[in-house]
């Protein structure tokens, strides 16, 4: 059962990188007057998100939406030192670029649906594919190195819910890279 859903994901993401030709590319017969790479790689670690990978592709020099596969916390129990029960989770990722120099200057928003936690299967009532939802709202930035690397750091919250059990929020605290293709 856990192979089938590794799959899962791994086809989403597959979809997305075939379609580049669809969704990304305006025109092929104009040239690019500007250098934004229409696709984009990120991999972020943090606070209540342990780890994510986003593929997406920019929309236009202020907007990105993205594929997003994230392990993350869905509930208060602080049963192993310091370590909450986690889940896996797939989701879309948008991003808005606001145009000022500050030190914040990206606005983040991920819907995911949670498939697989740490929770014991009792915990449910009943047996289904999707165990429950999140929802992280993030601001940051983006510091531009070489070659299409960028250094991204993120701060917000994260508010999850498994299905039949309370609403729980958390901090989020996120750094990773970013790679343009």
């Amino acid at each position: 059962m856990k192979k089938i859903l590794l799959i899962f994901p791994l086809l989403l993401l597959l979809i997305l990188l075939s379609s580049k030709q669809v969704l990304c590319q305006d025109n092929v017969f104009t040239t690019k007057t500007d250098s934004l790479s229409k696709v984009f790689g990120q991999v972020t670690l943090g606070l209540s998100e342990m780890a994510s990978v986003v593929v997406g592709c920019h929309i236009d020099k202020y907007n990105a939406i993205g594929l997003k596969y994230s392990g993350c916390w869905v509930d208060n129990d602080f049963s192993i030192f310091f370590v909450p029960s986690s889940g896996n989770a797939v989701g879309i990722k948008y991003s808005h670029l606001f145009n000022y120099d500050f030190l914040l200057k990206q606005f983040n928003f991920t819907i995911s649906a949670i498939y697989s936690t740490s929770k014991n299967k009792g915990s449910f009532s009943v047996a289904t594919f999707v165990k429950g939802y999140s929802v992280e709202c993030t601001v940051g930035n983006e510091i531009k190195l070489d070659k299409g690397f960028s250094f991204i750091y993120e701060a917000g919250f994260l508010a999850s819910q498994l299905k039949s059990m309370d609403l729980v929020f958390f901090p989020s605290l996120k750094i990773g890279a970013n790679f343009n293709f």
